[in-house]
């Protein structure tokens, strides 16, 4: 039973790192092109529109 829990506890924090690491890659993609967002992921929703879908409509490639 221990170790049950300590596998579930590790596959948790294994999601909370890999949450973290794509809402901060979001944010770095956002902030190239001038969209900057508040810290935590309690702000991605609120910014990004319905539900935390991402819409990149109207934001053209720069450079191309």
């Amino acid at each position: 039973m221990q170790q049950a829990m300590l596998a579930l506890h590790r596959m948790r924090e294994q999601l909370v790192k890999f949450r973290t690491m794509q809402i901060n890659g979001l944010r770095g993609r956002l902030t190239e092109y001038g969209e900057v967002t508040a810290k935590g992921r309690a702000s991605v929703p609120k910014q990004t529109g319905s539900g935390g879908k991402v819409s990149l409509h109207g934001i053209s490639k720069r450079g191309a």
